[in-house]
């Protein structure tokens, strides 16, 4: 993500709509207000400004529309399903308490 006057801001998008989207960042926050411009997964750029900011998230909204469909991964691309195989099963044994000899905290 790039603001003026600033190193660019590595984000990961969490969301993302036509009129903007939710991120988080590692790197220094952005500032309720602040004009943005961001890398959309597709390649291609958007401006908006940065609309709330909670921790190390915040919400952005575009200054236009974006075509959600374009910044969806191509299916195809992804790797094959695996053709792992479970033979064995495990089974998984909660132990008994005595609720007696339990502490009230």
């Amino acid at each position: 993500m790039q603001v003026a006057g600033r190193p660019d801001i590595p984000i990961v998008i969490r969301n993302i709509s036509a009129s903007g989207m939710g991120a988080t960042t590692t790197g220094l926050m952005p500032i309720k207000g602040e004009e943005v411009i961001v890398l959309l997964p597709s390649g291609t750029t958007a401006a908006g400004s940065i609309r709330w900011v909670k921790g190390k998230a915040f919400g952005l909204a575009f200054f236009e529309h974006i075509c959600v469909d374009d910044q969806i991964a191509d299916r195809s691309a992804q790797p094959p399903a695996s053709t792992w195989e479970v033979k064995v099963l495990h089974q998984f044994e909660t132990p008994r308490v005595d609720p007696s000899k339990l502490r009230r905290l």
